[in-house]
C-alpha cells in the first residue's frame, strides 16, 4: 500500500474525473414521490456537477441542497437547479427492462414480453434553456444532461414525446422529426398512480410537457448537426451504453483468447515469431476457411483455442 504524503494545494488545480462510463452529467429529482402539494425540482448530485463549468453553475443558477434520494437516511450533497428553464429535448430514446437484482440494476435491451421482476426504464438526453438561449459549456457547445426515467416515467418516452414530435411535424409540415429545434416547457406534478398488478397506489411525479417554442431559423442548422451527430444518434438507440459495453467486453474477450492462442503455440516448438504466425495463419484458413483471426467469431476463437491446446499438451506429453 502506497504511504500517504501530507502536502497543501489549491483545490483549483486539481483535475476532476467523471465516473467511469459517464458521458453526461445527470439530473434528478430531489423527491421522486412528492405528495399533493409537496415541491420537487431538478438537481445535481455531486459526480456530476464537478463535471460543469462555472459559467453553466451561474447560468442554471445552481444552489447548494441536501437531498435524500431513495431509503438513504444520510442526505447527498446536490446542487439544485432554482433559474427560469425550458427543456430541449434532443430526441427520443429507447425503452429498456431493468430489473432489480442483489440491489443493482440489471439493464437489458426491450424486447418479448416483460420479464418477472421488470419495468420500463429510459434515459432522455436534454439541454436547459434559459431566457430563450441555450445554456453551453466552455466550448460554446450546448451543455447536455441525461434523466433517468422508471416505470411510469417512462410515458414521457413512450406516449409525450412520440405526440409532441408529431404535432411539431404537423405544424411544420415536415416528414421528420424536429424535436431538436423547439424547446419545452416542463411541469413536475405529483401524481396518485395505481398499479396495473394490484390494487395499491403509490406517489410519482408527472413529466407534463406543457407547451413548445421554435428557435429562432439562423439556429436550426446548428441544431440539426447535433441531434444528427453519431454521439446523439447512438444514445438514442442505446441509452445505457449496453452495446458498446458489450463490444468493450467482447473485445477484451477477444484479446484474452487470442493471447492464450500465441501461447499455446508458443510450445509447439516453432523456430521463430514468422513460422509461428504462417502456422496459425494456415490453421485458420484450413479450419474456418477465413483470413485472419479478426475475422473469426468468439466461439470459433475458443474452439481455435481448444484445439491448439489440446495439440500442444499432446506433444508435451509426447
Amino acid at each position: 500500500m502506497i504511504a500517504a504524503v501530507s502536502f497543501q494545494v489549491s483545490e483549483e488545480y486539481a483535475v476532476v474525473e467523471a465516473e467511469v462510463g459517464q458521458k453526461y452529467p445527470a439530473i434528478q429529482l430531489s423527491k421522486t414521490q412528492p405528495k399533493a402539494g409537496e415541491d420537487t425540482s431538478f438537481v445535481i448530485a455531486e459526480k456530476s456537477y464537478k463535471m460543469l463549468s462555472g459559467s453553466v453553475f451561474e447560468r442554471l443558477g445552481l444552489r447548494e441542497k441536501f437531498v435524500y434520494f431513495g431509503n438513504s437516511e444520510t442526505p447527498e450533497h446536490c446542487m439544485e437547479i432554482t433559474a427560469d428553464y425550458r427543456i430541449l429535448f434532443w430526441g427520443i430514446p429507447s425503452v429498456c427492462y431493468v430489473k432489480n437484482v442483489d440491489g443493482k440494476e440489471k439493464i437489458r435491451e426491450r424486447g418479448g414480453d416483460m420479464g418477472e421482476g421488470e419495468t420500463t426504464i429510459s434515459r432522455v438526453l436534454v439541454s436547459f434553456v434559459v431566457n430563450n438561449e441555450i445554456v453551453r459549456d466552455d466550448n460554446g457547445d450546448p451543455q447536455m444532461f441525461t434523466f433517468k426515467l422508471r416505470s411510469f416515467g417512462t410515458q414521457l418516452v413512450s406516449k409525450r414525446l412520440p405526440e409532441l414530435r408529431d404535432v411539431i411535424k404537423k405544424a411544420a409540415n415536415c416528414n421528420h422529426s424536429l424535436l431538436h429545434v423547439v424547446h419545452c416547457g416542463i411541469e413536475l406534478k405529483p401524481v396518485l398512480r395505481k398499479s396495473k398488478k394490484n390494487t395499491e397506489s403509490s406517489w410519482a411525479v408527472d413529466l407534463n410537457i406543457v407547451d413548445y417554442a421554435p428557435f429562432p431559423n439562423s439556429e436550426h442548422p446548428s441544431l440539426f448537426s447535433i441531434a444528427s451527430s453519431e454521439n446523439v444518434r447512438s444514445f438514442m438507440k442505446d441509452p445505457f451504453f449496453l452495446q458498446q459495453k458489450q463490444n468493450e467486453q467482447e473485445a477484451g474477450e477477444r484479446k484474452s483468447l487470442i493471447d492464450s492462442i500465441a501461447k499455446a503455440a508458443d510450445t509447439m516448438g516453432f523456430e521463430d515469431e514468422k513460422t509461428r504466425k504462417v502456422f496459425l495463419q494456415g490453421f485458420i484458413k484450413d479450419t474456418y476457411g477465413k483470413n485472419s483471426s479478426a475475422e473469426l467469431t468468439i466461439e470459433q476463437l475458443n474452439d481455435m483455442h481448444d484445439r491448439l491446446f489440446g495439440e500442444a499438451i499432446a506433444l508435451a506429453e509426447f
